[in-house]
């Protein structure tokens, strides 16, 4: 029976028989058993037959080059190959030697005929068949039992075919340029239904469609280059025409679609892009079929394909038949999988050198992607992951913008009310305090013959108490004041110092203090904010001293973008531990008895650095000194420069 040695087909399938019934068992110049016949009627039909073989072939031929696209061909060569080598099924599989489908698989580009399930485009396993046998032999295998032992010991990948009625197989590889491509196929449900001469005409076919498929497969991957590079494209002009995101995302979601069909499409974003915590992601974008969990929830990454291409840094293909390997494996993607979905890809979205999230196609259908679509995703992902990293910045920044003039807005008018409630109260506050001390100085003065010792210490105590609360209200109503309206103008350090201790000339004397300073810039600034400062660094220098004569020395360094200001003192110093209580309202560390004051000339300095665009700290040890460092911003526009004799030193004993 056999023309070569005998091993198996592949078995695809449609609904529509085409060409010559299978039981039409006389073709060409020989009968079945492969005998000569020297009867004329026989000779006068093998010459009929051949005629119309070249007929057949030359009709072939011209179909063939007709058309480069290849499903109308087939048809047609189907019809006229069914004149030749009867068949209850034709099909016609490719291999991936020019198509990007796994190795050992046929892709079905076109059937006809018996077990209609397999389509056109519908992956098959190789192993174990006909077709296997074939393509790997590079010869043609023709294979016919009527026992289903033989199909299970020598070809179990095609029982399904046997059980269908098939009983006959013959397949011819198609070879181009010393490659397999595919296997063009004849299944009959007769025994011996081939003989020699089905052989030679079914590989003379086969020899005139494998340019044709070649061809057409090389033109079709030049037209799918063609749409994805005019996609790419596409994609890279959406992705740098807009800082809005949520646009960004529905346009190249359009696109990608045309580069990898998917039946959901889904960017996930992690860490402090998603505002997420470690171990969590939260969809930013979802398209096409939906899961249950609601858009922006954030979700566990653990148990999902999502965490493989996290963890792993590259993409992750995972497709599933059912549940229970889902459930097995990936068992975060159950929603999903429930929702229909069966093949997942997952690729990384990688930016400034860490995984920011991924970019995630899925389908309903089992292997839906191959290496091929793996590769063009994460090509896509270098495209998409810089945008989304920006615009999820640039979100962020704005958000945070809204959110900082919304406080600043609310800071302002609860800065405006405390101005204007201490001002009032203040101001309300002196009427009764004038009271005070106004009716103590009378009781002093009509009564005073009239009261002892202890009504005399009363009154003493009430004027002091007085006193004190007028000094409270005054340093509070300095506090609400400062940096209320800022004016910069180009100030004299040194001018503004030199002011200043001419104020501080009794508290100097009385207190014999030795003050020196360093050369003191010009700088544009708040000359009021900056007098606040010095003065009240200055004056707690000097108040605050140990057994020796208070020693205090100003300097001023140019650093990076700003100056910074030194207030230098041998006084009694401050433990590190209340180095930033210090600077707090009523924060006192001595008591009235040991150190006059309220506790609020430190809070004015601090807010007073801040209003200069400053800042204002203490490095201080006890018994040891206190240096105290304010800094003013300085834009390379200011002028600089410096007023005073170097080191100059003024002393007031």
């Amino acid at each position: 029976m056999d023309a070569e040695k005998p091993l198996g087909v592949e078995l695809e399938s449609r609904s529509q028989t085409a060409g010559v019934p299978a039981t039409d068992r006389t073709v060409g110049p020989e009968a079945n058993d492969g005998v000569p016949q020297r009867d004329p009627r026989q000779a006068l039909r093998a010459e009929r037959w051949l005629a119309e073989e070249n007929r057949v072939i030359a009709e072939i031929g011209r179909i063939v080059a007709s058309d480069l696209h290849i499903e109308q061909v087939y048809q047609r060569f189907a019809e006229e190959v069914g004149r030749l080598i009867p068949f209850d099924r034709l099909a016609i599989g490719l291999t991936n030697a020019l198509i990007d489908i796994p190795e050992n698989i046929n892709k079905v580009a076109y059937s006809a005929g018996l077990m209609a399930h397999r389509q056109p485009g519908d992956l098959v396993a190789l192993e174990g068949s006909v077709v296997s046998a074939a393509i790997h032999s590079r010869s043609t295998q023709l294979f016919s039992t009527e026992r289903e032992e033989d199909v299970a010991r020598l070809f179990p990948g095609n029982l399904p075919a046997f059980r269908a009625g098939i009983r006959t197989l013959l397949v011819v590889p198609l070879i181009h340029s010393d490659q397999v491509i595919g296997s063009l196929n004849f299944t009959s449900t007769s025994i011996d239904a081939y003989v020699a001469e089905h052989v030679r005409m079914a590989k003379n076919v086969a020899a005139h469609i494998t340019g044709a498929i070649a061809n057409a497969l090389l033109y079709a991957r030049l037209e799918e280059r063609d749409r994805e590079l005019q996609a790419l494209a596409e994609i890279g002009r959406i992705l740098g025409s807009n800082l809005d995101i949520d646009e960004v995302y529905e346009g190249f979601a359009q696109e990608v679609r045309k580069l990898i069909s998917c039946d959901r499409l889904a960017i996930t974003l992690t860490g402090e892009l998603a505002d997420v915590e470690e171990g969590y992601y939260r969809r930013v974008y979802a398209t096409g079929l939906q899961e249950s969990r609601p858009q922006g929830e954030v979700v566990p990454l653990e148990g999902s394909v999502i965490e493989a291409a996290t963890r792993s840094g590259a993409a992750a293909l995972f497709t599933a038949e059912t549940e229970e390997e889902v459930a097995q494996r990936f068992p975060g993607n159950l929603n999903l999988f429930r929702s229909g979905i069966r093949t997942f890809l997952n690729a990384p979205l990688t930016f400034d050198g860490r995984v920011i999230g991924t970019l995630n196609f899925s389908s309903t259908t089992p292997r839906a992607y191959s290496t091929k679509e793996v590769d063009l995703a994460q090509r896509l992902t270098v495209q998409i992951s810089g945008v989304v990293a920006n615009a999820q910045l640039h979100r962020q920044v704005v958000e945070a913008s809204n959110a900082l003039a919304w406080n600043a807005r609310e800071l302002e008018r609860s800065n405006s009310d405390l101005a204007e409630f201490a001002y009032v109260a203040s101001h309300d506050l002196q009427t009764p305090l004038r009271s005070i001390v106004g009716f103590s100085k009378f009781l002093s003065k009509e009564y005073g013959d009239k009261l002892d010792e202890e009504g005399h210490d009363y009154i003493r105590r009430l004027s002091n108490a007085a006193a004190r609360m007028k000094t409270l209200i005054d340093d509070l109503l300095a506090y609400s004041r400062v940096g209320r309206e800022v004016a910069e103008e180009e100030t004299d350090c040194q001018a503004v110092f030199d002011d200043e201790l001419e104020t501080l000339q009794l508290t100097i004397e009385e207190a014999g203090a030795v003050v020196t300073h360093d050369p003191l810039p010009r700088l544009r600034m708040d000359s009021s904010l900056f007098r606040q400062v010095i003065r009240n660094l200055t004056e707690n220098a000097i108040k605050y001293r140990g057994d020796e004569s208070p020693r205090v020395h100003i300097s001023a360094q140019r650093g990076s973008g700003e100056w910074v200001f030194s207030v230098r003192d041998n006084g009694i110093g401050i433990d590190p531990q209340y180095s930033e209580r210090i600077f707090g309202v009523f924060q006192r560390l001595h008591s009235r008895d040991e150190y006059s004051g309220t506790g609020i000339g430190l809070a004015i300095c601090k807010k007073a650095a801040q209003r200069l665009g400053g800042r204002i700290w203490v490095e201080s040890q006890v018994d040891r000194g206190s240096v105290f460092y304010f800094t003013v911003p300085q834009d390379e526009d200011h002028r600089q420069g410096t007023v005073a004799p170097e080191d100059r030193e003024r002393q007031i004993a």
